[in-house]
C-alpha cells in the first residue's frame, strides 16, 4: 500500500500459544559454546549474530507510550530503553524471516546484561496474526553478562518466523519504569536436526490456471497450462459430458515466472453451466459461464469500502462479522501546534488504521467515474449500507461519507489541506476502537491539497441533482485549495515529520496533481482561467498516471469526455496518449505467457493490473475498439485466478482465493472481509514475511498469503475502487 521503497513496521500484539518446549539454560558470560562432542553440526539461522554488521537485519518496535531506540556499542547490540509502555511489547526489537521447519529441534542462545536488573521475554513466534508462539520463556537478566540457552521444537512449519525480545512491561518479575539499557551478544539460533527445508511455494499452483469465478457468455476465455499436450476439452463439471475441444497454442516462454506454458481458447462456448477443463490428465477448478456471474463480486468490492468506514458504529445488522462501535472520534491534534481538529469519519485506507488524502482521492475518483461511465451497473440502491433505500445510488451515498471527511481535513484559514490523520505509529492488530492512540493531523501538503481540490470539483458536477448543497459546498472548498496552490506554487514533496512512523505517501512531483485539479475545476465551472493552468500544465513535465503518486491520467479523462469546450488540439493530442497507452498494453500482453500487462512487480501490482484494465475501458469508449474491452477482461481473468500462482488475488473469490490478508478488522473479527483486493506479487520483497520465504522467487510469483506479508498480501481502499469500476464496465 505505499510507494515501492517505503518499509512499513509491523504492530506485534502476541496472541499466540506456546507450542514448543523450552529450558532455559542460564550460564556463565562469553561465547556460545561449542557442539558437543559427537554432535552433528548444526545450521545455523542466523546472520551477523556477533553484531560487526551493525544492527542488519535487526528491526525495532516501539509502540506508544514505549521509546527505545536501537544501536550498536562496543560490538554488541544495545536497547536504550526511556519508557517501557504499558504492554510486554510496546519495545520489541525483532529478527525477521525465519524459516523453521515441523518436527525440527532448535537451540537459541545469547548473550545479555542491562544496567538495572530486569526479567525480559524471549519469544519465536508467527509473524502475523495469531502471532502463535513456537517458544516463550521469561528469564531474570543482571547487570553482568549472562549466557542464556533455549531449545524448543516446532510443531508446524513456519517460512517467516520471527524473533523478538519483548522489553516493554515485564510479563512475570520486574521491569524498571525510568530509563535503562539492555545489552545483547553473540546471537546464534541453529536447527539440531538438520535437513534442507522444504521447497518454497509461494502460493498454489495447478497446471491449468483459469478465471476461478467463471466468465460471462460473450467474454474471452482464454486460459493457461504447463501441462505439455496439444489439446484440451472443456467438460461439464457434474456429468463429465465433453462440450467443447481446442488446440493448445505452442510452448511459450514467460519470462517473469520462469514457467513454459501453453494458451487455450474456449471463447467460442458461451452456453450457461458450470465446467472444468481437462488438459490430458489434468482439470482445472470449476468455473461458470452466466450473465451475472461477477453480481456478487461487484457488490462485494463495494461493500468493503462501507466497511473500512471510520468515526461511526458499523451495526452487526450490515456488517455482520465486521460489526464494531465508532472508532477514532477523538479531535486530532494538528503536529506541531496544541490546536486540535474534528476529523471524524472517511474511510481506513488500508490494513491499518490511517486516513491519507492522496490515496483517498484516487478511490473517489474511480468509484464516480465508475458511476459517470457505468450508470447501470452502479445504480443500485439496495446494497446494504445504512442510506440504502434513500433514493440515491449507493455508491454515491458511500463516497458522501468519504467528502465528508475529506472536507474536515481542510484548514479553514488557510484551504490548504492536511496530508493524513493517523496515530504516531501504525496501530495494534486490533479492532479499531480499542488500539487507542493520540490522533495527529500531520502537515499540510501541495499533493493532498491539488488532489483535494480536483475531487471536490468532480463531486460538484456528480452531486448537483442528487445532492445540491454538498456539490456547491465542495466547488466552494475546491476554489480554496486552488487559491492556496496558487499561493504556494513550489512547496516541497510530503514527508513524515519527526515522531511519525504512519504510511508516508510522500511525492515529490506535483504537477500532475496541480492538472488533474485545473482539468476539474474547468470542467466545472467552465472558467477559462482554469482552461489557462490546465493548457500550461499540460505542456510540463506531467506525469501520467491512475495511481495515488501518478493522477494526471485523470484529468485527461475529465477534460476528454466531462468538458464541453476544449482545445482540438490539446483533445487529440490526450486522446492519442490514451490510445497508445493501451496499444502499449496490448503489446505488452502478447509477450507474456500469461498474457498480463505487468513490465514489473513492485508494491501494489495489482493496482497496475487493475488499473490498465482501466485504459482498456477508457480506451474502448474513447475509439470502439472492441480489442480493448476483450483486453480488460483479461485482466480482470489475472486478478481471478489465470496467473502464475493460480491465486485469486481478491478474498472470498475463487477456489484458491488469498485467505490471510493484511487487514486488522478481518484478524480482530477471525474471518476474512470478503471482496478484498491484495497487492498481489512484488519483487521488492519489502518486509521480513515475504523476505523469509520468497527470497529467489521470479518476479511474477513473489506473493505469500500470509497475514504478516504488508508488502504483497495488505489491502487498500485505492487497489479495490479500480477492480470495481473494471467490473462496472464488464457488466454494464
Amino acid at each position: 500500500m505505499r510507494l515501492t521503497g517505503t518499509l512499513r513496521t509491523l504492530s506485534l500484539v502476541l496472541l499466540g500459544l506456546v507450542l514448543g518446549c523450552a529450558t532455559p539454560q542460564p550460564e556463565g558470560g562469553g561465547k556460545a559454546p561449542p557442539e558437543e562432542a559427537g554432535e552433528t553440526a548444526a545450521e545455523e539461522l542466523l546472520e551477523n549474530g556477533d553484531f560487526s554488521a551493525g544492527t542488519t537485519p535487526w528491526t525495532l518496535f516501539t509502540q506508544d507510550p514505549g521509546k527505545a531506540v536501537m544501536t550498536t556499542e562496543d560490538g554488541m547490540l544495545v536497547f536504550e530503553i526511556s519508557s517501557i509502555g504499558e504492554d510486554t511489547w510496546h519495545v520489541q526489537p525483532g529478527y525477521p524471516g525465519l524459516h523453521l521447519e515441523e518436527g525440527h529441534t532448535y537451540r537459541l542462545e545469547f548473550d545479555m546484561r542491562a544496567s538495572e536488573p530486569r526479567t525480559v521475554q524471549v519469544r519465536i513466534q508467527k509473524d502475523g496474526p495469531p502471532w502463535t508462539g513456537y517458544l516463550e520463556e521469561n528469564f531474570q537478566v543482571g547487570t553482568a553478562l549472562q549466557h542464556y540457552t533455549f531449545e524448543f521444537s516446532m510443531q508446524e512449519t513456519d517460512k517467516a518466523a520471527r524473533l523478538v525480545f519483548n522489553l516493554g512491561t515485564a510479563a512475570e518479575g520486574t521491569a524498571p519504569a525510568g530509563a535503562h539499557r539492555i545489552y545483547l551478544d553473540n546471537i546464534s539460533l541453529k536447527d539440531l536436526t538438520g535437513g534442507p527445508p522444504e521447497e518454497k511455494t509461494g502460493g498454489l499452483r495447478p497446471a491449468v490456471h483459469l478465471n476461478q469465478v467463471g466468465y460471462l457468455p460473450t467474454a474471452p476465455k482464454v486460459f493457461v497450462t504447463m501441462v505439455d499436450s496439444s489439446s484440451f476439452k472443456v467438460l461439464e463439471a457434474d456429468s463429465g459430458k465433453e462440450v467443447f475441444s481446442g488446440t493448445l497454442s505452442s510452448p511459450i516462454p514467460d519470462r517473469d515466472s520462469g514457467d513454459t506454458v501453453r494458451l487455450g481458447d474456449f471463447t467460442a462456448l458461451t452456453t450457461p453451466g458450470t465446467y472444468v477443463v481437462e488438459v490430458g490428465e489434468t482439470r482445472s477448478v470449476p468455473f461458470e459461464i452466466r450473465e451475472d456471474i461477477y453480481e456478487e463480486l461487484h457488490t462485494a468490492l463495494f461493500r468493503f469500502f462501507y466497511l473500512q468506514r471510520c468515526g461511526t458504529e458499523l451495526a452487526p445488522s450490515l456488517a455482520g462479522a465486521w460489526a464494531h462501535p465508532a472508532c477514532h472520534t477523538t479531535p486530532a491534534l494538528v503536529y506541531g501546534t496544541t490546536i486540535t481538529k474534528e476529523v471524524r469519519g472517511g474511510w481506513h485506507d488500508a490494513g491499518d488504521y490511517g486516513r491519507y488524502v492522496v490515496p483517498a482521492a484516487k478511490a473517489v475518483a474511480d468509484l464516480l467515474l465508475a458511476h459517470l461511465f457505468y450508470p447501470n451497473a452502479t445504480s443500485s440502491d439496495a446494497l446494504e449500507i445504512p442510506e440504502s433505500g434513500n433514493g440515491v445510488p449507493d455508491v454515491l451515498d458511500e463516497v458522501k461519507d468519504e467528502l465528508l471527511w475529506l472536507l474536515s481535513m481542510q484548514d479553514p484559514e488557510s484551504g490548504g489541506v492536511y496530508h493524513k490523520v493517523t496515530t504516531r505509529n501504525f496501530a495494534g492488530f486490533d479492532w479499531p476502537h480499542i488500539t487507542g492512540g493520540e490522533l495527529v493531523l500531520s502537515p499540510i501538503s501541495s499533493a493532498a491539497t491539488a488532489d483535494f481540490a480536483a475531487v471536490m470539483a468532480m463531486a460538484s458536477r456528480v452531486y448537483a441533482i442528487v445532492e445540491p448543497r454538498l456539490a456547491r459546498r465542495a466547488l466552494e472548498a475546491a476554489r480554496r485549495a486552488w487559491s492556496w496552490l496558487e499561493a504556494h506554487p513550489s512547496a516541497p514533496g510530503f514527508r513524515n515529520p519527526p515522531g511519525i512512523q504512519t504510511g508516508e505517501y510522500g511525492d515529490d512531483h506535483d504537477a500532475d496533481e496541480r492538472y488533474w485539479a485545473a482539468c476539474e475545476l474547468y470542467a466545472a465551472t467552465g472558467e477559462e482561467d482554469f482552461h489557462t493552468a490546465l493548457k500550461a500544465l499540460s505542456r510540463g513535465d506531467i506525469r501520467a498516471g491512475l495511481g495515488w503518486a501518478d493522477v494526471a491520467d485523470y484529468g485527461t479523462i475529465t477534460y476528454l469526455f466531462f468538458t464541453p469546450h476544449k482545445d482540438e488540439a490539446l483533445a487529440a493530442e490526450l486522446a492519442a496518449h490514451l490510445t497508445a497507452k493501451a496499444e502499449a498494453i496490448l503489446a505488452t500482453m502478447e509477450t507474456s505467457g500469461y498474457r498480463i500487462s505487468l513490465t514489473e512487480y513492485p508494491w501494489g501490482s495489482n493496482m497496475t493490473v487493475a488499473n490498465n484494465g482501466m485504459y482498456l475501458l477508457i480506451a474502448s469508449r474513447l475509439t470502439g475498439d472492441p480489442r480493448y474491452e476483450r483486453a480488460a477482461a483479461e485482466h480482470l481473468d489475472y486478478l481471478l485466478g489465470r496467473n502464475p500462482l493460480s491465486r485469486s488475488y481478491i478474498t472470498g473469490f475463487g477456489e484458491k482465493a488469498a485467505e490471510h490478508p493484511h487487514h486488522r478488522v478481518s484478524s480482530a473479527a477471525g474471518t476474512t472481509i470478503p471482496g478484498m483486493v491484495v497487492g498481489g506479487p512484488n519483487s521488492g520483497l519489502q518486509d521480513p514475511v515475504a523476505q523469509g520465504a520468497l527470497r529467489g522467487e521470479p518476479p511474477a510469483k513473489c506473493y505469500i498469503d500470509d497475514v504478516g506479508s504488508y508488502s504483497t498480501n495488505e489491502v487498500t481502499i485505492y487497489w479495490n475502487s479500480p477492480v470495481y469500476f473494471l467490473v462496472s464496465g464488464l457488466v454494464e
